[in-house]
């Protein structure tokens, strides 16, 4: 019996040893979905936040391969990301998350259109950080594409945007949020609001605009929960999140008039 004590004791220490050698020679699987990159000279992971402490020897996870082409897979899913480059008549871009790098090869039916204006987009006039959608293309044969500028020009496409109540490729408006109600008697109010573009978080932009509207007696107005009903109740939705509903005959006035008025009540 002496000795079998001494074969557990000499089995314990295999298993030791076994098991130190797998935590050293151990590599983790990542998942083709998690934003990682990993450090080709010392083997270290980041995450993209981080990827300003990285050093240069990174590659993106599971882009060995090169980008993957989707010219052909366009009805079968959706794509979207920033576009890193147009060569040879064919459009690269990083997915939302910059996990999955695509190649698009642009054919000569292709429409573009603007994301925010729905006006169209010539070929020539799509750049490199601009940001491509291709979930108009999945519903209407139109890609689109939200141009990256700034300032007074973002400020017009932006209306524009409102202007359109929705009737967009995308279907997507901006949400405006109330910054102040001036309820001049019971027929009209001056509301002022601010709205972000609905690609900021996209192309890295969080300037924000102030436009500011009419509403009258013709106007629509409601909210989620009621509180919000008639300009005289307009204050129920200070600070709200809002849907907007121009008068396409006002578009050009100071302050545009609203047929609609509809509050989240958030």
């Amino acid at each position: 019996m002496k000795y079998l004590k001494y074969v557990y004791v000499l089995l314990v220490v295999i298993m030791a040893i076994a098991v130190v050698y797998k935590i050293i020679n151990f590599e983790p699987e990542v998942p083709e979905s998690l934003n990682v990159v990993i450090n080709t000279s010392s083997n270290e992971w980041y995450k993209y936040s981080d990827l300003e402490n990285a050093s240069e020897n990174v590659v993106v996870a599971g882009s060995a391969e090169g980008p993957i082409d989707i010219s052909d897979k366009l009805k079968e899913h959706w794509y979207s990301g920033i576009i890193t480059k147009i060569e040879d008549n064919t459009i690269y871009f990083y997915d939302d998350f910059k996990t999955k790098h695509y190649a698009l090869k642009i054919k000569d039916d292709y429409k573009f259109v603007s994301l925010r204006t729905n006006e169209d987009v010539a070929v020539k006039d799509i750049k490199e950080g601009y940001y491509i959608d291709t979930f108009s293309y999945y519903n209407q044969d139109v890609f689109g594409i939200a141009s990256n500028i700034t300032g007074e020009a973002l400020k017009q496409e932006i209306f524009k945007n409102l202007a359109l109540n929705g009737q967009n490729a995308s279907g997507i408006v901006a949400s405006p949020s109330i910054e102040s109600i001036d309820i001049i008697n019971s027929n009209k109010a001056i509301i002022k609001v601010s709205v972000q573009d609905i690609y900021s978080e996209n192309l890295e932009n969080d300037e924000s605009f102030e436009f500011e509207f009419i509403l009258n007696e013709k106007t629509e107005i409601k909210s989620k929960g009621g509180g919000a009903h008639s300009i005289e109740t307009l204050n129920n939705a200070l600070h709200d999140f809002i849907d907007l509903r121009i008068d396409p005959n006002t578009i050009n006035d100071e302050r545009p008039v609203l047929t609609g008025f509809y509050s989240s009540d958030s």
